[in-house]
């Protein structure tokens, strides 16, 4: 399918027009919440915390050997592993959105 046909088979819509001059009361669990609700960090939230900024994001190391097997033309793809690990994914995403219904 090319986008040049997609494209022209979607027409725009008009937008919604909501006009609700109510204030929003927000809930939580069918209780209201309002401005002096608070929030309590526990002690472990602030290390797991504290612990994760001292931690790269990525391995650095890893990276630059995987670089330079790339540039030496060693680097191997495990299309099974990453096959297995997609089908993962998508099972945990399935089983997500049907727990939400």
């Amino acid at each position: 399918m090319k986008v040049d046909s997609l494209s022209s088979s979607i027409k725009p819509q008009a937008p919604s027009s909501i006009t609700s001059k109510q204030p929003r009361n927000p809930e939580v669990n069918g209780s209201p919440v309002n401005a002096s609700s608070s929030v309590e960090i526990t002690q472990s939230l602030l290390k797991i915390r504290s612990e994760s900024h001292n931690k790269a994001a990525f391995n650095s190391e890893k990276v630059t050997q995987i670089k330079a097997a790339i540039e030496q033309g060693r680097f191997e793809i495990n299309s099974g592993a990453i096959a297995d690990s997609l089908i993962a994914t998508a099972h945990d995403l399935l089983n997500t959105q049907s727990n939400k219904q």
